[in-house]
C-alpha cells in the first residue's frame, strides 16, 4: 500500500458523514503533518493506526498526533466527524501547546476512548463547524473564534478522556522529566537511538531519566524508545521511495544490517518479509 502525506492549507477543517455530507476517508494507508480527531457517533468498521486494528464503536474518538498513520475503512452507515488542525490553531488565542494534551500523548492514550454518550461533544462540533465555514467572509476576527471553539473543544474532550483513564485505573504522569521525554518521543522532527541523547535534551543524567520513567510508566527508557523506533521503521517501510539503507539511516543505526537485526529480534520477522506483507 502507498504511503501517502496529507498536508492541511487551513487551521481547522472539519469533515462530516451522513446526510449532509458524503466525506469519503482516504482509502489508504497515509500519514499526516498535523493533528486530527476523528470522532464516531454510529459505529462500524475498523481504523488501523500505527498497524493495530481497532473496531471502529458508537460514542468512540480516536486522537492522531502529526506522523501517525492511520486507515480508516468505516461500515456504510456509520457516521463520523474529523476535525484536523495544526498547532498555529492553538497558539493564536493561547499558550498552550496541543502535546500538553494528554490524549495527544503516547504515554496516556491508546489510541481512543469511549464514552457513554457524545452528544455534549458533537454539539460543539456542530457550533466549531459553523464558524469554520467561509472564514474570509465573517471580519478579520473570525479565525480567533474557530480558535476559541476549537480550544473549548479540546478542554472538554480533555475532561472525557481523564474521566475514561481514571475508570480504567491508568496512573497520571506527574513528573515533569517524563512528560517531557514523552513529548521528545512523540515529536516526528525527533529520532533518538539512546538513552543518554533524549536525557542531554532535557538536561538531566541517563540514569535519572531511567529511574523516573521507569518509575511512572513500569518500563524503561529504551522500551519506550525502542516501541518509538520500530512504530517509526514500520510507517517508513510504507514508503516504497524509501530503501532499507534510506530507512536505517533516518533512525539513526550505522547500516541497514543493524537495522535488520535490530527489527527482527524485536518483531521475528525481517524489514524485507514485513514490507513484503505489507
Amino acid at each position: 500500500m502507498r504511503l501517502q502525506t496529507h498536508i492541511k492549507d487551513t487551521l481547522v477543517n472539519v469533515r462530516f458523514s451522513g446526510a449532509r455530507a458524503k466525506y469519503i476517508p482516504t482509502p489508504t494507508l497515509h500519514r499526516h503533518k498535523h493533528y486530527e480527531i476523528l470522532i464516531i457517533e454510529k459505529g462500524g468498521g475498523e481504523h488501523n493506526v500505527d498497524g493495530k486494528i481497532h473496531p471502529v464503536l458508537d460514542n468512540q474518538i480516536f486522537f492522531l498526533r502529526p506522523g501517525q498513520t492511520h486507515q480508516f475503512k468505516p461500515a456504510p452507515k456509520a457516521l463520523f466527524y474529523f476535525i484536523a488542525f495544526d498547532s498555529t490553531a492553538i497558539t493564536l488565542n493561547s499558550t498552550i501547546e496541543l502535546n500538553t494534551f494528554e490524549f495527544f500523548q503516547s504515554f496516556q492514550s491508546q489510541s481512543y476512548i469511549k464514552l457513554e454518550q457524545i452528544a455534549p461533544i458533537l454539539s460543539l462540533l456542530e457550533s466549531l463547524h459553523e464558524e469554520a465555514q467561509h472564514t474570509t467572509d465573517k471580519g478579520e476576527n473570525q479565525n480567533d473564534l474557530v480558535c476559541s471553539y476549537l480550544m473549548i473543544l479540546l478542554i472538554k474532550i480533555q475532561r472525557a478522556f481523564i474521566q475514561h483513564k481514571k475508570a480504567l485505573g491508568h496512573v497520571d504522569i506527574k513528573s515533569d522529566i517524563v512528560t517531557g521525554f514523552n513529548r521528545l518521543l512523540d515529536d516526528p522532527e525527533t529520532c533518538f537511538r539512546f538513552v543518554h541523547d533524549y536525557a542531554e535534551r532535557l538536561h538531566v543524567s541517563a540514569n535519572y531519566l531511567n529511574e523516573c520513567v521507569k518509575k511512572e510508566t513500569g518500563e524503561p527508557v529504551s522500551y519506550w524508545i525502542n516501541n518509538a523506533l520500530l512504530a517509526e521503521a514500520k510507517r517508513l517501510m510504507g514508503e516504497p521511495k524509501l530503501n532499507l539503507t534510506d530507512i536505517s539511516l533516518i533512525l539513526g543505526f550505522l547500516d541497514s544490517t543493524h537495522f535488520s537485526r535490530f527489527f527482527k529480534r524485536h518483531l521475528g520477522v525481517s524489514p524485507r518479509a514485513f514490507r513484503k506483507k505489507i
